[in-house]
């Protein structure tokens, strides 16, 4: 009878365990200002099964299922005698006020325990699937003893029942104990924030588990599960995938998120631990938490405001938002930096969004980002830029930037921003002032080399020549850069880019032309340019890519044109300069010739640069009569190509000659040697000096 018995119990005994898992503070266990929860072992009085041996409830969770609820309870067992306590002479019951009789089961891990050692307290963990109506106050756990002499084989020792209107639920501010193995750990929720959008509620909470025993204990693949006022239950996404390892006297912070459809109310939210019990396909609840639905602070626009999601917590800081032009209409573009304000490296958000202007429209914004980021290192950051396209009078008042974060299925509110003042101007920059380029991972620094103003016979090509300097630690693409030109009366002018092909070696430079052409006789003094990084769609335009957008601009006030130089040395042509340093002009009876002697300069700390520009070198005369200069000779001359003629870099030897159809000098003529630079069918004086013929001129 006896081993009959014994197979009958480990039958029994065969079941499967539920741990801790929850929230847990660790101020809130290691302060007493911090309230506890209700402690079942405070509500119910202990079993005793003799004077020395006792049972107590210590924890109890009565949760939701698909199907009814499940109730689970956390028992101490201790054995103060001098003898171990054999759990196989021992069981419980559970049933309700109404007669109602429920399976128990124990947790997996507790099912293996067979006795208790003497002076020691060990817990058991149990679980059943009660009716949707129970309550805890209706539920009676019975402790039995198995006795042969009893008509079922039992005997009670003693029952456990809560009084009406009892709840183990943590409150607010509260906290809980839970019992890992013969381990406390003290949990609740730490903070909770919940941000709304005309879609959806976004929920995150932060739990606390502290472990206030002397052992370290691995908290297990628990999952959460948020249950509404009305009943609704979602799954909440933990950022914690596996088992969490907690030394004594250790905190670990976990953050869970949900969301929830707008359509559901946000008031009486409470949130559900829930650790597999052992039983395929079963969880067990072993906290309940209330909500404190407190609205984010991100709700209001300010300049910045703090987010977080399951990866950590985030900073979003307003640097700027500017308008400049862009073909009939404009851009409206924000630059936003988005800083860790955690210890661990963070992932990037997948924002998206859109701009509300005067709290009536919205108009989405497209993002940019610099694609060599990946992650945001402990009190760093990183920078986007997110940008619209208006019509040119189109007029507001106010605007904001809403802030979405782009999941699977939906798109969570994560804040708004907004700058004290409404619009930022265009930031205006002198001559000799750097435009500093924080793009991640091309970070650059920009000035103005000159302006250049190339002559034709009806038209003007008015240019820019920008350096961009490479302020990384790494070879990089050149930062692409579009931009306009406005005059006094607000008008704006196209301002074509031209770059040359490569790459940017650390602490070099490439440089731009900004060009744009013009009636002769307009005038172009006090043109600005605006100046801005490309993009295209959703990334930095690179090459010879096509420009949709730029964002970053700024305002540059120029310098004027540079004059001839009426010596030819130091001839500016960069990243070339030219010396030269003698010449002889020489007329026969078929052509003009000119030998000469030069020096080429090349900076070396230029890695790009245009390509498409030549030189002219001429001989001309002023025309009394016509009152005109008159051109008798002139060669184009290539730099560094293969073509001929060709200037090299160093000291060299050139002649150059032209067939002519003069046959005579008229000394009565001012003859100068003058060299040009050539854009398009435009030309610009470089230098210009006055010469005698047949002899070498120095």
């Amino acid at each position: 009878m006896n081993k009959s018995l014994n197979v009958v119990l480990a039958c029994l005994l065969l079941l499967g365990l539920i741990s801790v898992a929850s929230n847990v503070d660790e101020a809130a266990a290691a302060t007493s200002s911090t309230p506890q929860a209700a402690l079942p072992a405070g509500v119910v009085k202990p079993v005793f099964i003799n004077k020395l041996v006792s049972i107590n409830v210590v924890d109890v969770n009565l949760a939701p299922t698909d199907s009814g609820k499940t109730v689970s309870y956390t028992l101490s067992l201790y054995n103060g005698s001098t003898k171990s306590i054999n759990l196989l002479d021992y069981w419980f019951r559970l049933g309700s006020s109404a007669g109602e009789s429920f399976t128990l089961k124990l947790t997996a891990s507790d099912s293996k325990k067979k006795t208790i050692a003497p002076k020691t307290t060990s817990y058991l963990n149990l679980y059943a699937d009660v009716g949707s109506s129970s309550r805890l106050s209706d539920l009676i756990l019975k402790v039995v003893r198995f006795d042969f002499s009893q008509s079922n084989y039992e005997a009670i020792v003693g029952s456990f029942k809560f009084p009406a209107g009892f709840t183990a639920e943590v409150k607010p501010g509260s906290y809980k104990k839970m019992y890992l193995g013969n381990t406390v750990i003290n949990s609740k929720i730490s903070q909770s924030l919940i941000n709304s959008t005309d879609e959806s509620h976004h929920l995150e909470v932060t739990l606390s588990y502290n472990n206030v025993g002397k052992q370290t204990v691995k908290l297990s693949k628990y999952k959460y599960v948020l249950v509404t006022s009305e009943g609704y239950m979602y799954n909440m996404t933990s950022a914690e995938v596996g088992d969490v390892e907690l030394s004594p006297w250790n905190r670990k912070e976990l953050l869970v998120t949900v969301d929830v459809p707008a359509t559901v109310k946000s008031k009486s939210w409470k949130i559900i631990a829930l650790e597999d019990a052992g039983e395929e396909g079963k969880s067990i609840p072993v906290g309940i938490y209330q909500v404190l639905l407190k609205t984010g602070s991100a709700t209001t626009a300010t300049d910045n405001f703090t987010y977080s999601n399951t990866q950590g917590k985030y900073k979003f800081v307003l640097n700027s938002v500017t308008r400049q032009p862009w073909e009939d209409g404009d851009v409206l573009s924000a630059n936003i930096r988005i800083e860790n304000q955690g210890t661990e490296p963070l992932s990037i958000p997948t924002i998206e969004g859109y701009f509300y202007f005067d709290n009536k429209v919205k108009v989405n914004f497209k993002r940019v980002i610099s694609s060599s980021v990946v992650a945001i290192q402990p009190g760093s950051s990183v920078r986007f830029n997110a940008y619209v396209k208006l019509a040119s009078n189109y007029q507001f008042s106010t605007a904001k930037v809403v802030l979405n974060e782009k999941k699977e299925q939906s798109a969570v509110k994560a804040g708004e921003l907004q700058s004290s003042s409404f619009l930022t101007q265009l930031p205006v920059l002198s001559e000799t002032s750097f435009y500093d380029i924080k793009r991640d991972g091309s970070t650059s620094k920009a000035s103005i080399n000159r302006v250049a103003v190339y002559e034709g016979q009806t038209t003007k090509t008015y240019t820019v020549q920008v350096a961009i300097e490479n302020m990384e630690k790494r070879t990089i693409s050149p930062v692409k850069l579009s931009g306009y030109f406005i005059n006094e009366n607000q008008e704006i002018f196209p301002a074509t880019a031209v770059v040359g092909e490569g790459k940017v070696t650390p602490g070099s430079k490439s440089l731009v032309r900004f060009e744009a052409i013009f009636p002769k006789q307009a005038s172009t003094a006090n043109l600005k340019l605006i100046v801005g990084e490309a993009v295209n769609d959703q990334s930095y335009a690179e090459g010879n890519a096509n420009a949709d957008a730029y964002v970053n601009a700024v305002a540059y006030a120029l310098p004027t044109d540079i004059p001839a130089k009426t010596n030819l040395k130091d001839v500016l042509l960069l990243p070339h300069t030219l010396t030269i340093d003698k010449f002889t002009p020489l007329l026969t009876n078929e052509e003009v010739i000119v030998r000469m002697h030069y020096k080429l300069d090349k900076d070396m700390n230029i890695s790009i640069y245009p390509e498409d520009r030549k030189l002219q070198a001429a001989i001309e005369y002023f025309d009394n009569s016509k009152q005109e200069w008159v051109t008798m000779f002139q060669q184009d001359l290539n730099v560094e190509k293969a073509a001929t003629p060709s200037l090299s870099v160093g000291e060299h030897d050139l002649e150059i000659k032209q067939p002519t159809t003069y046959d005579t000098i008229n000394y009565d003529y001012n003859y100068r040697f003058r060299i040009y630079e050539v854009v398009g069918s435009n030309k610009k004086m470089l230098a210009d000096r006055g010469f005698t013929w047949y002899i070498e001129n120095k």
